[in-house]
């Protein structure tokens, strides 16, 4: 992959088999004869806290006509794929973090916002969703779910919960191997 360009850059690796010897290759991208001096590093990334469902961080639905202050704050970096893939994903939740809440209501909206790569750039990213009645399901459908709700920020409204049941929600950004915070 090319990781860089104008003197820097970076790209993340996950799935390696731990206690392996792994070997990395550069090369120059350059034509003809050309050639590149740099440096470089391997650097650890810790899993997420939250990366799997049975550790799902608690939060607390905000009441109707708020502006979500305060909001928490998510980032998918050091996720990874969580159990079976829905049939209403496409396929780009390979970052899968994990939330729970009990629904006071029997709808929410699903808001998020200022949702940007952690790859280095700035630019927006998308975020997508799978909410699940269940407690920690392994496989199966979730009660609601959308490959993409938006980029950068967006909302989804979600009916038909039951107050007082325990909902959990699988956030990602819609891209492989793309990590966000938002």
């Amino acid at each position: 992959n090319t990781i860089g360009s104008a003197g820097s850059g970076y790209i993340i690796i996950n799935n390696l088999d731990t206690g392996v010897q792994h070997y990395l290759r550069f090369w120059s991208t350059l034509t003809g004869t050309n050639s590149a001096r740099f440096e470089f590093c391997v650097q650890e990334i810790p899993p997420a806290q939250n990366d799997e469902c049975n550790n799902a961080l608690p939060v607390f639905t905000q009441p109707p006509g708020t502006n979500c202050d305060s909001g928490t704050r998510a980032s998918t970096l050091g996720a990874t794929r969580s159990g079976a893939r829905p049939s209403c994903l496409s396929g780009f939740e390979d970052d899968d973090v994990w939330y729970s809440f009990t629904a006071a209501t029997n709808a929410i909206e699903i808001r998020f916002s200022n949702a940007r790569k952690i790859t280095g750039s700035l630019s927006r990213t998308n975020i997508g969703y799978a909410l699940y009645e269940a407690n920690c399901p392994a496989s199966g459908e979730p009660f609601s779910c959308a490959s993409n709700i938006g980029a950068g920020s967006g909302i989804e409204l979600v009916g038909g919960l039951t107050p007082g049941s325990t909902y959990y929600l699988r956030l990602y950004s819609y891209a492989q191997n793309l990590y966000a915070e938002f």
